[in-house]
């Protein structure tokens, strides 16, 4: 008689029990958890967006345990995949997912009749942790008062059936018993056993960059302030080649709330650790996260009463923001932020700010650049599209005179900085499915109309290119280019840049020897002094 049995069991059989079974009659074969990939693929099959639901599902499913990521994906399908749920089932941060609930209740029952009371009581304390613990942290909460007898070895007879080995000296509680702790233990100990864990943590030395999550976690539901602070001050020091590093396991810190403040018993811990959200989320390329949180991350440094702490960490709380080209901000915003930037540096009090004062980069400039200028350069040359580069030239040309030469400058420093500027605002509108060329030079021409009045040729020059660009390239209107081209010319005259570009739409319409000619005119009239800085143009 042939035939087979299939055998599942928490743990995999002891030596004397395979031994009964010969060497050839017992495979043993461990069933891993879904991977996030896997997780992703569900996501998307039910529906949802996997950028978006699979991190969080997966961790906070178990890890991926089929069982509940298949209940939480089929509650959220039925629901339409709503925004507000997005954050259910994180520790402190929202109430549980309903989906899974129904699975742990049994579990939990099961639990009374299973395991004696000293032992149970550390399975409810481990079901705390926020992702995996080891062994150091499990004995850790065990000694939380009342403490536990030997929680070592009620450690040793969870493992299995309660308390998973994920690897070595890392475990975590089986997800269908998550919940129980929160069901069962008092709020007074549930909150000691957190700040114990958080306690444990950032008293390592060296800390374990795989706990980082879990302290972040723990010291929100605690409301641990030097842990929140110590996470922190990590973020903030860490260094360019673990950036990468930190974004994985910080993962949700860039998802915490950007509507009010993260510590409100402190707003100045509150204001520091929004600043860890700012840059874990630049880390992340969460580019979608990152407005609110920079607009939060100003509001909470102004609420700091001391003038001399808000006036230097708004100081520094700009610089973080704008030098970040990843983050989509509105000139007139950016702008105004640069004002209060050079007035800080001038007029503003404290330590920091003194300090800043003595930098060189504040004294003597960096390649010719103060930070204002620095910034704006930064700033001008991520503009997403033509209307906020009009947006910034109309701004600009509400400024004092001299304040606009100063900021404009910095695009003198580098030679392509001004067609960089111009150049990558309508470059981004050219990605757009209903992108129009009249109307993009139409736009551009209000830019060089501004720049003309303020006698500023380069500008202009740059401008009437662009537009004739938009015309040839985008609108196929070889003669349009032209004539903006004839204008131009008349009002700067033998100008090498309005001449090259004259060349180009020769060439693009097949009239070469025009081109040719053209080329000719730019190269030869001019001295080679003259010709080379235009060639680095």
């Amino acid at each position: 008689m042939n035939g087979s049995l299939l055998v599942t069991s928490a743990k995999a059989p002891s030596p004397n029990v395979q031994d009964c079974f010969g060497q050839k009659g017992l495979s043993v074969v461990d069933i891993p958890y879904l991977s996030q990939e896997e997780v992703a693929e569900l996501v998307t099959l039910a529906g949802g967006d996997r950028k978006k639901w699979a991190g969080v599902i997966y961790a906070f499913c178990g890890v991926g345990h089929p069982q509940l990521v298949q209940a939480r994906i089929s509650g959220l399908q039925q629901r339409n995949w709503p925004e507000a749920a997005l954050l259910a089932g994180i520790p402190g941060l929202a109430k549980p997912a309903k989906e899974v609930e129904g699975e742990r209740d049994a579990m939990r029952e099961r639990l009374l009749s299973e395991l004696s009371r000293n032992t149970r009581e550390l399975l409810y304390r481990l079901t705390l942790f926020v992702g995996y613990f080891d062994r150091e942290l499990a004995i850790a909460v065990g000694e939380v008062d009342p403490a536990i007898s030997c929680p070592g070895e009620a450690l040793d007879i969870l493992l299995g059936p309660w308390v998973e080995a994920l690897a070595s000296d890392r475990f975590r509680v089986s997800p269908l018993v998550s919940s129980a702790g929160v069901q069962t233990l008092s709020k007074p100990i549930q909150s000691e056993v957190h700040k114990q864990i958080v306690a444990q943590l950032i008293a390592r030395r060296p800390f374990p960059a795989d706990f980082l999550g879990t302290l972040l976690s723990h010291a929100l539901v605690s409301r641990h302030a030097s842990g929140l602070m110590w996470l922190t001050m990590a973020i903030l020091n860490t260094r360019g080649k673990d950036r990468s590093m930190m974004a994985e396991h910080l993962f949700i810190l860039p998802l915490l709330d950007a509507n009010q403040p993260l510590f409100k018993e402190d707003i100045r811990i509150s204001a520091m650790l929004r600043l860890a959200q700012f840059r874990v989320g630049v880390w992340a390329n969460r580019v979608e996260l990152l407005p609110a949180i920079a607009d939060q991350l100003i509001n909470e440094f102004r609420m700091l009463e001391d003038k001399a702490t808000r006036d230097g960490f708004i100081c520094q709380a700009i610089n973080s923001i704008l030098i970040e080209r990843a983050l989509s901000i509105r000139p007139k915003r950016w702008l105004s932020l640069l004002t209060e930037l050079d007035a800080l540096i001038l007029n503003g009090e404290g330590e920091l700010i003194e300090y800043t004062r003595t930098l060189d980069i504040v004294k003597y400039g960096l390649d010719k650049w103060k930070p204002s200028q620095f910034l704006f350069m930064i700033r001008a040359i991520s503009l997403r599209g033509i209307d906020e580069l009009i947006e910034l030239f109309t701004e600009l040309d509400q400024l004092e005179v001299e304040r606009r030469k100063h900021l404009l400058s910095a695009l003198n420093a580098v030679p392509t900085d001004v067609r960089l500027m111009i150049g990558s605002a309508w470059l981004f509108d050219t990605q757009s499915d209903d992108f129009s060329g009249v109307i993009a030079a139409n736009k551009l021409q209000q830019v060089g109309d501004i720049a003309e009045k303020w006698s500023n040729t380069e500008i202009a020059v740059e401008c009437a290119c662009s537009c004739a660009v938009m015309l040839d390239e985008y609108a196929n209107d070889c003669p349009g280019a032209l004539s903006l081209l004839d204008s131009a010319e008349i009002k700067y005259p033998k100008n090498l840049r309005l001449m090259r570009q004259r060349g180009k739409v020769y060439y693009n319409s097949g009239d070469h020897p025009k081109a040719l000619s053209t080329i000719e005119q730019v190269a030869m009239p001019f001295p080679k002094t003259i010709i080379l800085k235009e060639h680095l143009h």
